[in-house]
């Protein structure tokens, strides 16, 4: 092979692998589009008309209601919206009917294509169909003025399979009616159709107030749906005296299991009598929480990061975190598993892992629950870790291994009556044990079973997974080369004497 081809050769198989990453990287859907259907693609601008036939930018028609509700009912039908607000006073109609399965509404982006409901009692969009997807819009401005029906930026009654992604919804307040609870997203069995297997993800939901019950987000009888990067935050309950059952949330289920939560951020709830970032209640059961930040949670008397709510084997946790739970009337709580009243049952078999509560008034807090299971989390400067709220043998099972608890003000862990809870293997924050003679790390009571304890953090210790500390190698005298710096020139000596022995071997004879 002559030195020519040898070149032209190398240049070919650089050509080919340079086609084949191209036709990769054109083979993977960009985020925010729309991959191509078999339904007809329309287009709704603020420049259109209802009266052109919307099959083009140039043909566009002016208003969402006419494209959703009369134009695209054909399942694979797309409508794209133009940047602009698309409000009433303008020619829109809300509330926005989904009727017709397999539509998708594709605006121009979050901060782009907005519909504004102007202050008036109603939701702005309705999916009562399924396989319904929606990307890339703001919802704003609707008023509540009954109970849950209105005032929610979504509304999904029966709806299945449907992809809602990159929203903005925000400014839901009450309107006129005694029972005001707007919602970002609320979702519920409609005649006993349920609203199962939706997935939504990168919404951002704030400012939703009321002197009622406001919500982030409310699933109602829903299972199978999955929620990524959503961002909650500024619900607010305004009553300047606010009756019992008040409350502002951020994320609430009821009747609603098998779901998935991941990237979640919740901060900034404000209640009436109740606040809570999270409350999974009323046979909510088999959920999993992944990657949670809860956060500035304030109110009257009963506040809550997570509530668990006579609902069981649900999971929580990974990097997650809980911290200022405050309430003015009480005693806040970064996570409670509790029944309803004296007489309903407790939240049992639910796990929690790798957590890390801390400033707030109890770190968990457990009344008559069982068989629930703590893990790999640090509970830390709280007035206590972990409370265990019973009669004698109530809450029975419970257990916590592998965490930190250290720095809580009264008690690590306290229980109340028999039987004991097992807190054996755990970091009292001193190599001594816990203060309970003769250890001086946080205090326990009697009920607790401690022994044996970790020597350090769980994070070093073998039998909790993690490795122990590493003992740090001394430094390299000044101006010596280091191991990886000897082998990262004997690499670069290696690579430049193949490549000069390929390149002769492949030289044409003279």
């Amino acid at each position: 092979m002559s030195k020519t081809q040898w070149y032209a050769k190398s240049t070919y198989v650089l050509v080919v692998l340079a086609l084949v990453l191209s036709l990769w990287v054109v083979a993977v859907p960009m985020a925010g589009t729309v991959e191509a259907t078999n339904g007809t693609h329309y287009y709704v601008s603020t420049t259109g008309s209802n009266c052109n036939n919307g099959e083009s930018w140039e043909e566009a028609w002016a208003s969402i209601f006419y494209a959703v509700e009369s134009g695209a009912t054909n399942y694979g039908d797309v409508i794209h919206v133009a940047d602009g607000v698309y409000e009433e006073d303008v020619g829109e109609n809300l509330p926005i009917d989904f009727n017709y399965d397999g539509v998708s509404l594709i605006g121009a982006g979050g901060d782009t294509s907005i519909i504004d409901a102007n202050n008036y009692e109603t939701n702005i969009l309705n999916i009562w169909a399924d396989e319904v997807n929606i990307s890339g819009f703001e919802l704003r401005n609707a008023k509540a003025y009954d109970w849950a029906n209105t005032g929610n930026g979504i509304y999904m009654g029966g709806a299945d399979n449907c992809h809602i992604s990159n929203l903005k919804i925000y400014h839901l307040t009450e309107g006129s009616d005694w029972a005001r609870e707007p919602a970002g997203i609320f979702m519920e069995n409609y005649l006993d159709d349920y609203s199962d297997g939706n997935t939504f993800s990168s919404i951002e939901i704030y400012d939703i107030t009321s002197d009622y019950q406001p919500r982030g987000i409310w699933c109602h009888g829903c299972s199978y749906n999955q929620f990524t990067d959503i961002n909650i935050h500024d619900v607010d309950n305004t009553y300047p005296c606010p009756p019992v059952d008040s409350c502002a949330y951020g994320i609430h289920l009821s009747g609603s299991s098998l779901n998935t939560f991941d990237e979640i951020r919740i901060n900034s709830i404000s209640g009436g009598n109740w606040a809570e970032g999270i409350e999974v209640s009323y046979q909510s059961d088999s959920n999993t929480f992944g990657d949670l930040s809860i956060s500035d949670v304030h109110g009257g008397t009963y506040v809550y990061g997570i509530l668990v709510l006579e609902s069981n084997d649900n999971t929580f946790g990974s990097s997650s975190e809980i911290w200022n739970i405050i309430a003015e009337f009480g005693c806040g709580k970064g996570i409670a598993m509790e029944p309803e009243d004296q007489y309903s049952a407790g939240s049992n078999r639910n796990t929690f892992t790798s957590f890390d509560i801390h400033d707030t008034c109890y770190g968990f807090y457990i009344s008559k629950s069982d068989d629930n299971f703590i893990t790999l989390s640090s509970i830390h400067d709280n007035v206590e870790g972990v409370h265990i709220c019973s009669e004698i043998n109530e809450s029975t099972g419970n257990e916590l291994h592998c965490n930190n608890i250290y720095r809580n003000t009264d008690y690590g862990v306290f229980k109340e009556y028999s039987p004991p809870v097992d807190a054996s293997g755990n970091w009292w924050g001193s190599v001594s044990g816990p203060s309970l003679s003769p250890g001086d790390g946080d205090n326990i009571n009697t009920n607790v079973l401690y022994y044996f304890w970790l020597l350090d953090e769980f994070q070093n210790c073998g039998q909790c997974g993690g490795a122990p500390r590493p003992t740090p190698s001394p430094p390299a005298p000044p101006g010596v080369p280091t191991v990886n710096q000897w082998g990262i020139v004997a690499m670069i000596t290696v690579f430049a004497g193949l490549l000069v022995w390929a390149v002769r071997r492949r030289r044409p004879a003279s």
